[in-house]
């Protein structure tokens, strides 16, 4: 099928599906595969599908032939947020879908101030899927954007303070420089628990350091 192709030579290919095959293992790919290949659906009046933005080839294959047994469907996403595209997924199919009924576009923003609303838009101006609403917001407080300097930053102690950035190495850069500036800090993360145990070692180590005020590199 060419909506899931595999990137790597005929023979890894062939030895991971055989490997799978005797050991009755099962990616999500696989998964969704044997779905559109045997035309499987669920068996239900309502479908609903969320994060629209974020469908690839494969999932947008699947989700035809649920549609096509299904009474309704609604599908819920916005171009502007999609964030999977090194796993081959494409706002594209949001936006290229054709519903049989007029869209409904949810204008208001419940999570964010005007401040930071305002400054998403101004970075998503050159992307190709860019939302042509303006989104209005539901929160008293106007919020603030500012730029700021890692090394120079101040924390209340007894604050805490939680930083999202957008990708892993993002982060370790940030906590470097936190540390650097001696604010103790932990990476928190879905991966494995050998993460877990790591950020546990570098919590100790922080402490450390604030306790006998010594610099960063100085435990390793």
């Amino acid at each position: 099928y060419e909506i899931y192709q595999c990137d790597w030579s005929s023979d890894v290919c062939s030895s991971d599906l055989l490997y799978k095959q005797q050991n009755y293992l099962f990616e999500f790919n696989d998964l969704l595969l044997h779905c559109y290949t045997n035309k499987l659906y669920p068996h239900c009046s309502v479908l609903i599908m969320d994060e629209f933005q974020d469908f690839s080839p494969l999932q947008f294959e699947v989700f035809k032939v649920w549609a096509d047994n299904t009474k309704i469907s609604i599908i819920a996403g916005d171009p502007n947020q999609a964030i999977y595209g090194f796993q081959n997924s494409s706002p594209q199919f949001l936006q290229d879908f054709e519903a049989t009924e007029p869209e409904i576009i949810l204008d208001v923003s419940y999570r964010l101030p005007p401040k930071i609303i305002e400054l998403a838009q101004e970075m998503i101006l050159s992307n190709n899927y860019l939302s042509t609403y303006q989104s209005h917001v539901s929160i008293d407080r106007e919020g603030s954007v500012e730029d700021i300097d890692l090394s120079e930053i101040e924390i209340d102690p007894d604050e805490s303070v939680f930083v999202l950035c957008r990708t892993n190495s993002m982060i370790e850069k940030v906590s470097e420089r936190l540390r650097e500036a001696g604010i103790v800090n932990c990476i928190y993360s879905r991966d494995s628990s050998q993460s877990s145990v790591r950020r546990e070692i570098d919590q100790y180590y922080d402490v450390i350091r604030k306790l006998l005020n010594i610099s960063p590199d100085y435990v390793d």
